[in-house]
């Protein structure tokens, strides 16, 4: 990436002006991977349970691909975000983004469980 800069002027204006754009990529990429993983283990936690609970699919073909349709659309929405550049470097910590996430994805499985349980129970949904 950093031999994509040309620079027009003179001095160093315009390499500070790249190391923040970078690091603002950085943090659309860091979001976009707490994402992912957090969405991965929701999914599989979800259906994983679901179908030991329940004996059958919580989810139709249907009914799971227009949940990658819609999440499609949000994972593009967090490109668009208004990031700021951090003031110093930044590494990939992946023992403690990967551990984050996952946690995430369980705690949102857990919500989407007891979502089922409640459309079950008190709403006889099936």
């Amino acid at each position: 990436a950093s031999a994509g800069v040309v620079l027009t002027k003179p001095g160093l204006s315009e390499i500070i002006d790249t190391i923040a754009v970078s690091r603002q990529t950085y943090q659309r990429m860091l979001t976009w991977v707490l994402n992912k993983v957090t969405k991965v283990v929701e999914v599989v936690v979800l259906f994983t349970a679901g179908y030991f609970w329940l004996h059958t699919m919580l989810i139709s073909l249907l009914g799971m691909s227009l949940l990658v349709f819609a999440n499609d659309f949000v994972t593009m929405s967090i490109a668009t975000d208004r990031v700021v550049a951090t003031k110093s470097p930044n590494s990939w910590k992946m023992k403690s983004i990967v551990p984050a996430s996952a946690l995430l994805g369980i705690l949102f499985a857990l919500e989407d469980l007891f979502v089922v349980f409640v459309g079950l129970s008190f709403f006889h949904l099936a």
